[in-house]
């Protein structure tokens, strides 16, 4: 808030747009999962690969990384697509809980085997 006011008023304006931008894209492909890129489905591949698609209709090769977070109501999938990195959440809604369980359970299994 100090820094708004120490600030001239064009400053502060032209930041607060780009937070107000940053939260319409980050609502927009992550929230409401409207953007072209937003990840619209997952495929894991038995051999540890996994398939994201986009809204697009783009399929993107990407690998599930150790930071990957697990938790009895949360998933966040961190994958590596290329050079770059992208997160995905999963919350215990989105998912059957029969579906979400196991889904855990494998991730668990897999995070060990990335570990060891």
């Amino acid at each position: 808030m100090l820094l708004f006011i120490s600030l001239p008023l064009w400053t502060g304006l032209l930041l607060s747009l780009g937070v107000i931008g940053s939260l319409i894209y980050t609502l927009n492909r992550h929230v409401l999962m409207r953007s072209k890129n937003a990840i619209t489905n997952l495929t894991w591949n038995g051999n540890g690969d996994w398939v994201l698609f986009t809204r697009d209709g783009k399929s993107l090769n990407a690998r599930l990384q150790k930071s990957t977070y697990l938790h009895a109501r949360l998933v966040i999938l961190n994958f590596k697509i290329g050079n770059r990195n992208q997160s995905l959440v999963l919350l215990s809604d989105n998912l059957d809980p029969e579906t979400f369980r196991r889904l855990r359970v494998r991730l668990q299994l897999e995070k060990y085997k990335m570990e060891n």
